[in-house]
């Protein structure tokens, strides 16, 4: 049969599926244990809908957090992957895109640079990751660096005291080695 090549194992078309079910349960339980290891919660959500921005700034107030792992929480949602098709034509298995839903994990962490963030890993193939960050997060924290005075309601500054300088350090974000960035988040 065909094989696959996949994270340095040549994996059988026909034993694909297995495969990936062990690789997403191994995704998992490792998150599970660094939850438990920093001691913050592992949570499962039922709905997609639920704000896991608000349950994470409520877990940061309720517990007092200044730094590091907040939670992680699991929820299904769509994902493009792949599926296994038998080709009529030559009566062989094939591999294909395909949406469907999956698990995702979402890792909230409140950073030294960043504030309030979070990765987003999809627990099926391709195992896509996003990192998400708030720019207005980062830009309060150099402002608060420099002395720079201001008034944030929800995500907006409603003022500025020095919005040239303001500008300026957002401007550095650009700056930023991105790479040097995600590897130490």
């Amino acid at each position: 049969g065909f094989e696959v090549f996949l994270y340095s194992h040549h994996v059988l078309m026909k034993d694909f599926s297995n495969y990936v079910v062990s690789l997403s349960q191994r995704l998992v339980e490792h998150a599970k244990e660094l939850a438990s290891k920093q001691g913050r919660p592992y949570v499962y959500l039922p709905s997609s809908k639920v704000s896991k921005e608000e349950l994470a700034q409520q877990l940061v107030e309720r517990d007092g957090l200044k730094q590091g792992l907040i939670c992680v929480f699991a929820s299904v949602e769509p994902c493009q992957s792949f599926d296994l098709r038998k080709d009529r034509a030559s009566k062989k298995l094939k591999l294909v895109a395909k949406e469907r839903k999956c698990l995702h994990l979402y890792f909230y962490y409140l950073d030294r640079e960043f504030g309030l963030m979070h990765v987003r890993l999809q627990t099926w193939l391709p195992f896509t990751i996003q990192v998400c960050l708030n720019g207005r997060e980062w830009l309060a924290r150099q402002m608060d660096k420099v002395g720079i005075a201001y008034e944030r309601r929800d995500n907006c500054f409603a003022q500025i005291s020095d919005l040239p300088r303001a500008q300026v350090l957002m401007e550095k974000m650009h700056e930023l080695n991105w790479p040097e960035e995600l590897e130490r988040v």
